[in-house]
């Protein structure tokens, strides 16, 4: 860990001068400091898929492993700090080096690190591109984890100089069983810029990772009900990355006939007055039907010393109108795989907080957790 050796480093400020940065790393600065005196506002989105086949998946890394390629491009060489320094701060420690380069139009993308905690892949990568693609970038992309029933996802992607920039997928699978080891396709077909240029592209990866041992799995079977809405936490497990909670979401007639969608986001605290944040894992399948969904949010790491957990239900409720219409994407379409089998429903929010107008928020009563 590159910061862990800066600590045997003497300094002596007086020998630098002081630089301009850039606005972008100006903001990653602010954004880290509200991180440490409040709550981070909730923008976050879920892809629920209701069912899906088993996909096939070879193991066989395509492209040519550099590993000294990624550590030459001049980045922080630990991308999961350098994400979210809170949240992913340990995640380099567990994580699997990868190194795999693959290069297509001009632009290389590196394969660079990966970690899964038994619920959720989450792995690392960079873009050396041979111009400025802009700060802002979306990948065509598709993940593919072989034996899963179906998966959700998420990704961030920031840049950090004009031709280079840093990324990290998370990747929830559906199993039929606990699995010690996941097989991952990882395929990219273009990205789209800021400016709307679509570039093209074959970008291809395959890799697999084993799961990190799990400290502890903590039977709950704790509800909570108010006002026609059901929430039950199922169970906890903890690992030496990540907290994992299982929960399930209901709804009475009467809100399944007032509203059009109920979400549910859990907020963590423990007794030593900790706030944990929710990392970009997790995800939920379920049906419309009473609005019963089986979610799992994923936290950072608990503190060793905490004796309790404290969690907050927030219930999210909304109707569509002209304001938000298709805010709420129900992409009820046949996705095919290869085998042409896979058939899924998505489920997209986004920041809730944004769209005022029919939408409500409500705060459940605790449900608090006793930890050994």
């Amino acid at each position: 860990d590159m910061y862990e050796l800066f600590n045997d480093v003497n300094i002596d400020l007086e020998d630098y001068e002081e630089m301009e940065v850039t606005e972008l790393e100006r903001k990653k600065v602010k954004n880290n400091l509200k991180k440490l005196t409040k709550k981070k506002k909730r923008s976050w989105k879920k892809n629920t898929l209701a069912a899906a086949a088993a996909l096939i998946i070879s193991t066989t890394a395509l492209g040519v492993t550099f590993p000294a390629y990624a550590r030459n491009i001049p980045i922080v060489g630990n991308i999961f700090q350098a994400i979210d320094d809170t949240i992913f701060a340990n995640f380099q420690e567990f994580s699997d080096e990868i190194g795999t380069t693959q290069t297509s139009n001009g632009i290389s993308i590196t394969l660079n690190n990966a970690v899964f905690d038994g619920e959720t892949v989450f792995f690392t990568y960079t873009i050396e591109s041979d111009r400025d693609l802009g700060g802002v970038l979306t990948l065509t992309d598709f993940q593919d984890i072989r034996r899963s029933n179906g998966m959700t996802g998420s990704s961030r992607v920031e840049q950090i100089d004009e031709k280079n920039y840093i990324g990290i997928v998370a990747a929830t699978p559906f199993f039929d069983k606990e699995q010690e080891q996941v097989n991952v396709r990882w395929n990219i077909d273009g990205i789209l810029t800021e400016n709307g240029e679509e570039i093209d592209g074959n970008w291809r990866f395959a890799f697999s990772v084993d799961a990190i041992e799990s400290d502890e799995e903590i039977p709950v079977n704790k509800t909570i009900e108010e006002d026609g809405v059901e929430v039950t936490i199922n169970r906890l497990a903890v690992t030496p990355i990540s907290l994992n909670v299982f929960f399930e979401q209901r709804a009475s007639a009467d809100i399944v006939e007032q509203w059009d969608y109920m979400s549910i986001e859990l907020r963590i605290k423990d007794d030593l007055g900790n706030e944990y944040g929710s990392t970009m894992g997790g995800g939920g399948t379920g049906t419309m039907e009473y609005f019963h969904m089986e979610w799992l949010q994923t936290f950072e790491k608990i503190d060793p010393h905490a004796t309790k957990l404290i969690i907050t239900p927030e219930v999210f409720l909304w109707n569509r109108n002209s304001q938000n219409h298709g805010f709420i994407d129900f992409d009820e379409t046949q996705e095919e795989n290869m085998e042409g089998e896979t058939a899924s429903v998505t489920v997209e929010i986004d920041d809730i907080e944004t769209v005022s107008i029919g939408n409500e928020t409500r705060i459940l009563e605790d449900i608090i957790i006793e930890l050994n």
